[in-house]
Formats: structure tokens, C-alpha cells, sequence
């Protein structure tokens, strides 16, 4: 399905708006959209270093090597995976550690799985970047007067990814957030988008989407009759 804009950077977006006089609303997604996460493959390997000297160090007995530990971690996730695209039903990140954590140290105590969780969501905020004229963008469109919000799709908390916008200096500017992980179910599936429209009071013929993935965010937002934007970048 075709997006009603392609652009490659955002502040093309208030130049959009002034041809669409029907626009009072304006939905983001979140990761590869307003921010990235900088050198990905570096940070993620020196964050599973962390996370399996951690676990090696609170259980001894479990003889786990690196390698073993990637791999174990790779199966389960492809497994959680294969079990959300199959009931639509979202990840949740304290659910999987919980889980991964019994399946390699069967014995762990609470204070592992807060120091695991810790470690990969520190992990997280130091390596997340804004693209650029996110700040600027986004305080031009409220200055205008439109609504702002975002769905986002993430295992992560509600919490977490407010402490990620507040980090980046942005939270400020939307009026609803909807996370997968809490809502239960994610993109493209309608009820999402129609959560977010409801706590925004917008119409869908008002609200035009922001988005990266095709089936996601356009399939999913046109499904709805928004209009849509999509980042190419």
C-alpha cells in the first residue's frame, strides 16, 4: 500500500500540513522515525557481554559460555516471536527476562532480574539519538496547534519509553503515548491506531500518520483511512 507523502527528513512535515486544511492531528512512530540508536551491532554485543558476565557471576554452577548464552537467547526470542505474529499479541520485556532467566539460572533471585533489566534498558537510553530537526519539527507543530501523539511498537514499559522521551527532551510535546507492551497487541492491528485516536478525540480523516514501516505504520494507518507519511531515509 502506497503512503500519501515519502519524505526524507522532518522538517518537510509543516510544509505537507499547509496543503492538507483537514489535518488537526498528527501521530508518530517512534524508533527509526523521530530517533535511531547509534553504532547498533557495537553496543548490542558489548551489551550481552554484561548480561552473561551478570549471569555468570550470580550462578556459577550454570557453566554458561557466550556463545551458548547468544544463541539461547536468539531461540527463545524467535520462538516469542513466531508467537506474536501468530496471536497478535505483544512481547512484554519483564515477561522474557523472567523467562530467560529461569531457562539459564533456574535458581535466580529477584535482584538478578533487576540488574538485568537495568543493564539492557541503561543500554538503551546512552545509544538513543533524535534525528535531525526532531525537537524543531515537533515544536513547530505545536506551535500550530495540532495534537501530537505516538504508538510505538516495544516490549518495553510505558515507563521506559517515557524515560526514553524524557531523555531525548521531547515527551513533552505529546499528548497521548500508546506502547505496545501495555496496549497488548501492536501495528498494524486497528484497534491501536482507534486507542490513540479515542484519548486524542481526533477523527481519522483528521489525522495523518508518521511512520518508517510500510506494513506497520502505512498499511496500518491507511487501514484506518488516516492519511499517511512515510520516512525514507
Amino acid at each position: 500500500m502506497k503512503s500519501d507523502y515519502k519524505i526524507n527528513n522532518l522538517k518537510e512535515i509543516p510544509k505537507i500540513l499547509k496543503n492538507e486544511k483537514n489535518i488537526t492531528t498528527i501521530i508518530f512512530d517512534l524508533g527509526d522515525t523521530l530517533f535511531n540508536s547509534d553504532n547498533l551491532n557495537n553496543w548490542e554485543e558489548e551489551r550481552d557481554k554484561k548480561l552473561w558476565q551478570l549471569i555468570r557471576k550470580q550462578c556459577p554452577k550454570t557453566n554458561l559460555g557466550f556463545e551458548e548464552y547468544i544463541a539461547k537467547n536468539k531461540t527463545y526470542l524467535e520462538k516469542l516471536n513466531k508467537y506474536r505474529q501468530k496471536t497478535f499479541s505483544e512481547l512484554n520485556f519483564e515477561t522474557f527476562v523472567s523467562w530467560f532467566l529461569k531457562m539459564t539460572c533456574p535458581k535466580f533471585k529477584y535482584d538478578l532480574f533487576e540488574k538485568f533489566c537495568n543493564i539492557y534498558r541503561q543500554s538503551v537510553l546512552e545509544q538513543t539519538i533524535k534525528k535531525p530537526n526532531t525537537t524543531s519539527t515537533l515544536k513547530t507543530l505545536k506551535e500550530k496547534k495540532y495534537k501530537l501523539g505516538v504508538i510505538t511498537n516495544t516490549w518495553h514499559s510505558k515507563k521506559h519509553i517515557e524515560n526514553v522521551l524524557n531523555e531525548l527532551k521531547i515527551k513533552n510535546f505529546f499528548e497521548v503515548i500508546i506502547v505496545s507492551s501495555y496496549f497488548g497487541t501492536f501495528k498494524p492491528h486497528p484497534s491501536i491506531f482507534k486507542k490513540a485516536l479515542d484519548e486524542l478525540k481526533s477523527k481519522p480523516k483528521e489525522t495523518i500518520f508518521v511512520g518508517n514501516d510500510l506494513e506497520a505504520d502505512i498499511y496500518g494507518a491507511k487501514n484506518m483511512k488516516m492519511k499517511t507519511i512515510l520516512i525514507d531515509d
